[in-house]
This record gives structure tokens, sequence and C-alpha cells, in this order.
């Protein structure tokens, strides 16, 4: 993978904080240590390349192929 876009996913993700505005009282800004912006395009994306990482991991784990329900 380019390194160049490794860069922008983590500049994407880190540093960045929100506020809460509850019946009109706008609340203390905190940093976020987790999480993709709502709304954003690569939300989905990194959500899907989570998931993916997820599974390859249980494989590993318990030798696993397929899902067991």
């Amino acid at each position: 993978m380019d390194l160049r876009v490794v860069v922008w996913v983590k500049e994407f993700l880190l540093g960045r904080s929100q506020t809460v505005k509850v019946d009109g009282q706008l609340y203390e800004e905190v940093r976020l240590t987790s999480g993709v912006r709502q709304g954003s395009v690569l939300g989905p994306l990194l959500f899907l390349a989570y998931v993916d990482d997820i599974w390859r991991n249980i494989e590993l784990i318990c030798g696993c192929s397929q899902m067991i329900v």
C-alpha cells in the first residue's frame, strides 16, 4: 500500500474532538479516541476493512474457515 494513503487515513482518524449541545447548553469539548466521522465516505470502507480483519484473526486463532452458527 502506498505510504501516502496510510498517512492520509491516519490523519483522518486522529486528533478529532466533539462537543454536544443539549437543550441549548453547549458542553465541554472532548477528544475522541476512536470511531469514524458520521456520514463520512470512508466510514463504510473502514468498517468493512475492520470486519474483514476480525474474521481473518478468528481463522488464525481457532483454525475455523467458516462461521459456526
